[in-house]
This record gives C-alpha cells, sequence and structure tokens, in this order.
C-alpha cells in the first residue's frame, strides 16, 4: 500500500460519507487488512474530527498494528477534547502507556484523578492497584531499552541469541532504536535479516525502512514475506535448478549455496530486482568465475540466453561485493 490512502488526495463530503468509511475501516481490520483499515480511518476522522466511534476504531487499529505513538497520540486528542467516555478512554490509554513503558506518566495520571475524587467509586480500588503497579515499573523500564546498544555487542551469533530471546513487547518499546539500525546502511546486514525475520515472527506489524549496501526499500514487516518464502528468490532458485540440475549436480549445488547465502544478506532488498533469469546467470556466473579463474561470460549466456552481457556482469559484481561481506 502507498503511503497516502488514494482516498486522501482530495476527499468530497458526500452525505454520511465518514459514516460509510468507518464502516469500510472495520471490514479492512476483520479481514486483517490493518494498513487499508487506517487509510480510511483516517479519511473519516478528517470528514467528522469528533466522532468517537471514529477514533475508537483508529486507535484500536494503530493499536493492533503496533503502532503505538500514533494510537497514544489519538487518545490524548480524545482526553483533551472530551471526546468519548472519559474513563474508557483513560483506560485504554494507560494500556498504552504501559506497552510504551511509560510508567511516569501513568503515576501523574493517576495521582490527578484520585486526588481530584474523579474516580467512580466502583473503580477506585482498580485505580489505585494501577497506580502502585506503574510505580514498581521505571527500573524494568531503564532494563529494557536504556542499553539497546548492548544487544548488538559480541559476535554475530551472540548477538542473534540476545535478539531473539526478546519478547514482542520488548522489541516494541525499543522499536525507534531498532527503526535506526535498520535504517543505518553502515550496521550488519546480516543482523538486519535476522531481526526483521524475528520481528515478522513475533508478530511485529509497523512499517520500517531498511538501508543495505547503499540501496533502501522500505517495507511492512508482518506484510512481507519471510525471507526464505520470498517469492523472487524462489523463482531464481527454480531457473537454477532448471539449468544447472542435470548438467552439472555439484555446480547446483554450489549455486544454491550461494543463492541462499547472497538473497539472506540482502532482504529484503529483493523486492527492487527485475528479471530473475538475470540474477540465476549472474548468480551461475559468479560460481564459475569462483571454480574456474577466468570464465567468460560468454559461457554462462549459452546456458541463459536473451540476457544482456553488461548487466550481467555488473549483477555479479555486486553479488560478489555483498558475498565477501558475508560473515556468520
Amino acid at each position: 500500500m502507498s503511503e497516502e490512502h488514494p482516498i486522501r488526495r482530495k476527499i468530497i463530503p458526500f452525505p454520511n460519507l465518514q459514516w460509510r468509511l468507518l464502516e469500510k475501516g472495520r471490514e479492512s481490520l476483520s479481514k486483517g487488512n490493518v494498513e487499508d483499515a487506517i487509510g480510511y480511518l483516517r479519511d473519516a476522522k478528517e470528514v467528522d474530527p469528533g466522532n468517537e466511534h471514529i477514533l475508537y476504531t483508529l486507535a484500536g487499529a494503530y493499536i493492533h498494528q503496533g503502532n503505538l505513538k500514533e494510537a497514544k497520540e489519538t487518545l490524548e486528542e480524545m482526553l483533551h477534547s472530551g471526546t468519548g467516555d472519559y474513563f474508557e478512554t483513560v483506560e485504554l490509554y494507560i494500556t498504552v502507556l504501559f506497552q510504551l513503558h511509560e510508567y511516569k506518566k501513568i503515576e501523574s495520571l493517576l495521582t490527578m484523578l484520585l486526588e481530584e475524587n474523579q474516580i467512580p467509586a466502583h473503580k477506585i480500588q482498580q485505580y489505585k492497584d494501577l497506580y502502585r503497579l506503574a510505580k514498581k515499573m521505571p527500573e524494568e523500564k531503564n532494563r529494557d531499552c536504556k542499553n539497546t546498544e548492548d544487544l548488538f555487542n559480541g559476535d554475530t551469533k551472540t548477538v542473534i541469541n540476545q535478539l531473539v530471546r526478546l519478547t514482542k513487547d520488548e522489541i516494541l518499546s525499543c522499536m525507534d532504536d531498532f527503526r535506526q539500525f535498520l535504517s543505518d546502511d553502515s550496521k550488519n546486514p546480516f543482523i538486519k535479516t535476522i531481526l526483521l525475520n524475528d520481528m515478522k515472527v513475533k508478530g511485529i506489524s509497523q512499517t520500517v525502512d531498511v538501508h543495505k549496501f547503499s540501496r533502501k526499500v522500505t517495507i511492512n514487516i508482518r506484510e512481507y514475506a519471510e525471507v526464505q518464502h520470498v517469492p523472487f528468490t524462489l523463482e531464481v532458485k527454480r531457473l537454477l535448478e532448471k539449468h544447472l540440475a542435470h548438467i552439472n549436480p555439484s555446480m547446483y549445488e554450489y549455486a544454491i549455496t550461494l543463492c541462499d547465502r547472497f538473497f539472506f544478506t540482502v532482504y529484503p532488498l529483493e523486492m527492487q530486482f527485475q528479471n530473475p533469469k538475470l540474477w540465476a546467470a549472474a548468480i551461475t556466473f559468479v560460481v564459475e568465475s569462483y571454480m574456474n579463474p577466468g570464465y567468460e561470460p560468454a559461457q554462462t549466456l549459452k546456458i541463459y540466453r536473451d540476457i544482456d552481457e553488461q548487466e550481467l556482469k555488473e549483477t555479479a559484481q555486486f553479488i560478489k561485493d555483498v558475498d565477501h561481506q558475508f560473515k556468520l
């Protein structure tokens, strides 16, 4: 989905448009299309900014997406404007603050409510319990995010072990730091792949920029395929099998090993790649050049017809550059 929902380019206020958009948003949510839902709900909010049904649904969609910052801002807007049931909004807001580990803000809010006797009698004990819990939590927050850089200290295997032990809540609480890591071209590309796939497995639904090898792509973690299931990569492997498996089994095995290693390291840059046949040919050429120094592109072009020789050389060089940086 594009960054801007199509309907947002120009919204014509037809009668009951906000309710139609709200219904479309709810329908998209029920189908698991969270980003589409958010687009419809934002449009609905633009038409009717004070509609509590729209705002509650939008906040819930942000929470489902894992975009807790936007959920928090939406709920703060509702509290400040007095939209919706005040205590229903407060309780949802506190839930989001707990997930963000903003315990001091929870303390301040509950202190104000308790001191001003604004809490309904049947909820007083519940709010006191939440207050006591929030007071105990700041030290835990420091352990979660203060030393995020420590997660990336050590050799590759140590870093992987530290990352995969993180819970979903711990990942979300440090998401800003992880975004920065993924968008920094100087950081280890192999670790970035591990981190992205671990986030996907744990149900993180966020859109992130990934910068590797001077190239940048933007993906939604939940919606993009896992590294071993990317259709482009699978098609390249199918072509390698088609052209090599029967005529040269040992070279085919070498080519598959290089293919897996390369596409794991560059993931998810392959979303920018075109022509799987070119990439299969380039992998074959690299393998041959490793095995037989002085190997000429013309020999590969006999196997993979209709491939431009200059494109083949440039693609093969990129594969070699990536492979030289590969470290486990």
